[in-house]
C-alpha cells in the first residue's frame, strides 16, 4: 500500500481548511442533497464531501457509509488532493498503490473511486467530492463535468459560510465600537453636565451663602433674646426661627454637595493607608450618636490590609454609608450595623462593606439610588447627593461602591485597589 505524498504547500492548506471553521460541524441539509445528487449522477452507492485534516479525512456529509471519518494514511482523497482535476481508480484491486489498502481488502470493499477537488480561490485542494463504488468502473465525460461542478457549488457554500461569519464578526466589532462611541459620548455629556453643575453651584454659593449666614445669624439672635425673656408666649415664635434655621441649615448641606458631585470624585492626595485607620476612625465619628438611639455598631469579618487611596475621600465614603444604615434601621426593632473588610474577587482589590438590619435595597429603587439627588428618606432628610458623591470619590481611586444583592441584609461595598507595593 502506498501512503498518500503531503503536498508541497500542505501548511498553507491546512490553514486555508481551518479558516473555513466547517471540521466537525453538524450535518446540514445543503451538502446532504449534494452528495446524493452526485451518487445519483455517477451511479454510485457511496458519495462523500471529504476534508483532508492533517492525519485524517472527515466527511463533512456522506452517503452509503456510516463512518464519519478515516485515517489519513489510507484514504483515496489524502492521493486525490495532489491533483488539481478528477482523480480517478478504475479498479482498486488492481492498483499497486491501492491493492492491499485495508479499505480495499476489507469493508468497505472499494473498487471505484473518483474524485473532484474542493478548491479554494487560491488554487488550494483542502479535500474533495468523491464517489465510491464495490465494482470495476468509469465516469462518462458528462459525469465527471457534472462532479467537477457540484464540487465548485460545495465550495461557493463553504465561500459563503466564511464570507458570513466575517461579516457577523465585522458587524459584532461596529456594535462594539458603537457602544464604545455612545460611552464616550455619554462620559463626555456627563462632564459636560458635571462643569455646568459645577458652575452653577458656584453661583448659588457666592449669591446664597452669604445672606444665608445673615438669616442664620439673626435667627439665633432672635432665638437667643426671646429665651432671656422667659415669657411663655414666645414658643410658638421660638419654634418658627428653629423652622428657619433648619432650613438654612439644609439651603447650604445641599449647596456644598452639589459642589463635592461636581468635582466629579478628583482625588489627588493618594496614599497607603490601613483599613483598619479608616474603618476604626469612620466608626467612633459615629458610634457616640449611633449608641444614643440604640444602633449598635460592630466591627465584623475584620483582616487588616494597605489600601492605595485618600485617608480623607475614603473615610467621608464610609463614614457616609455608615450614616446611611444608621437612619436606615432607626424605626426597626433589631438594629445593628456591621462593618468590616473582605477579599475582592479582583486580586489587586479589596473590600470594605457596610452591612445593616435593613432587609436590602427594593430592586425598583437600585438602579436610581446612586443618581444625584435620589433618596428614599423623608422629606427634609438627606439632600440625595451622598451615594451620588461617594461613587465619584470611589471611582477617582479606580475603586467602585456597589449594593451586594447576595446578602439577605442591605449590604453596600466599596471595593479600592490594594497597596501591592507597600508603598
Amino acid at each position: 500500500m502506498q501512503k498518500p505524498q503531503r503536498p508541497a504547500n500542505e501548511s498553507v492548506r491546512l490553514r486555508d481548511l481551518l479558516e473555513y471553521e466547517i471540521l466537525d460541524t453538524e450535518p446540514e441539509s445543503s451538502y446532504e442533497d449534494i452528495v446524493r445528487l452526485a451518487s445519483q449522477i455517477c451511479g454510485t452507492p457511496v458519495a462523500l464531501i471529504s476534508l483532508v485534516d492533517e492525519d485524517r479525512q472527515w466527511f463533512k456529509a456522506r452517503v452509503g457509509i456510516d463512518s464519519s471519518e478515516t485515517s489519513r494514511d489510507i484514504s483515496f482523497c489524502g492521493h486525490a488532493i495532489n491533483n488539481q482535476g478528477i482523480f480517478e481508480i478504475g479498479d482498486a484491486s488492481l492498483d499497486p498503490r491501492f491493492a492491499d489498502n485495508p479499505l480495499v481488502t476489507g469493508g468497505p470493499a472499494v473498487r471505484f473511486y473518483a474524485g473532484a477537488p474542493l478548491l479554494t480561490p487560491t488554487g488550494t485542494s483542502i479535500g474533495t467530492l468523491c464517489v465510491i463504488a464495490p465494482k470495476p468502473g468509469a465516469l462518462t465525460v458528462e459525469q465527471k463535468l457534472a462532479l467537477e461542478s457540484l464540487s465548485k457549488i460545495v465550495m461557493r457554500e463553504f465561500e459563503s459560510r466564511k464570507s458570513l461569519k466575517s461579516s457577523k464578526e465585522l458587524f459584532i466589532q461596529l456594535q462594539n465600537s458603537s457602544k464604545k462611541v455612545e460611552e464616550q459620548k455619554a462620559q463626555l455629556i456627563r462632564a459636560e453636565k458635571l462643569k455646568s453643575l459645577g458652575e452653577i453651584a458656584g453661583g448659588i454659593a457666592h449669591e446664597i451663602n452669604t445672606p444665608l449666614s445673615v438669616i442664620q445669624f439673626n435667627a439665633g439672635f432672635i432665638t437667643r433674646r426671646l429665651e432671656s425673656s422667659l415669657d411663655p408666649d414666645h414658643q410658638e415664635l421660638l419654634d418658627k426661627l428653629a423652622k428657619i434655621t433648619k432650613t438654612v441649615t439644609r439651603i447650604s448641606e445641599i449647596i456644598k454637595g452639589m459642589l463635592l458631585f461636581s468635582r466629579d470624585g478628583a482625588v489627588d492626595d493618594i496614599d497607603s493607608i490601613l483599613a483598619s485607620q479608616i474603618i476604626n476612625s469612620a466608626v467612633s465619628l459615629l458610634r457616640g450618636n449611633s449608641n444614643q438611639i440604640g444602633v449598635e455598631i460592630i466591627i465584623d469579618g475584620f483582616e487588616d490590609v494597605n489600601l492605595r487611596c485618600s485617608l480623607q475621600k475614603t473615610l467621608q465614603i464610609v463614614t457616609n454609608l455608615l450614616s446611611n444604615a444608621r437612619d436606615a434601621v432607626i424605626g426597626l426593632e433589631d438594629k445593628w450595623i456591621k462593618i468590616g473588610t473582605r477579599a475582592s474577587k479582583t486580586e489587586d482589590f479589596a473590600e470594605i462593606y457596610v452591612i445593616d438590619s435593613g432587609l436590602g435595597i427594593l430592586p425598583e429603587f437600585r438602579q436610581k439610588i446612586m443618581q444625584p439627588f435620589y433618596t428614599t428618606k423623608p422629606v427634609g432628610k438627606g439632600t440625595g447627593l451622598g451615594l451620588s458623591i461617594s461613587s465619584n470619590l470611589a471611582k477617582g481611586q479606580r475603586g467602585s461602591l456597589y449594593i451586594d444583592d447576595a446578602q439577605p441584609n442591605t449590604c453596600f461595598v466599596l471595593s479600592l485597589p490594594k497597596n501591592v507595593r507597600g508603598v
